[in-house]
């Protein structure tokens, strides 16, 4: 039952840094299931981690928290941007010699 359990809310990070990547890795992990999740963030950006590590996830997409009910689901994603679809440069690593 979802209402005993715990609620964690996390933000998905730096665009360019490795949170977003963490985040999308870890949804997809069984003991996510035993908390409510709330992500917050870009949703594009989770979908560009998505297609990077590979993963998928039964993310219920709201606009604020007005409308989250855990009765319907433990994995809630409020995607800040409104749909504006920012691009934003993923991190790159450079050699030493660069």
């Amino acid at each position: 039952m979802t209402k005993n359990k715990i609620n964690i809310a996390m933000l998905l990070g730096d665009p360019s840094g490795i949170g977003p990547e963490l985040i999308s890795k870890l949804l997809s992990e069984e003991i996510t299931n035993k908390a409510n999740i709330i992500v917050i963030g870009e949703k594009n950006i989770l979908e560009i981690e998505n297609k990077i590590s590979g993963k998928s996830h039964n993310l219920k997409f709201v606009e604020n928290f007005d409308q989250i009910n855990f009765e319907d689901g433990n994995k809630f994603f409020i995607d800040v941007s409104k749909s504006k679809n920012y691009n934003y440069k993923l991190a790159e690593s450079k050699s030493k010699n660069e």
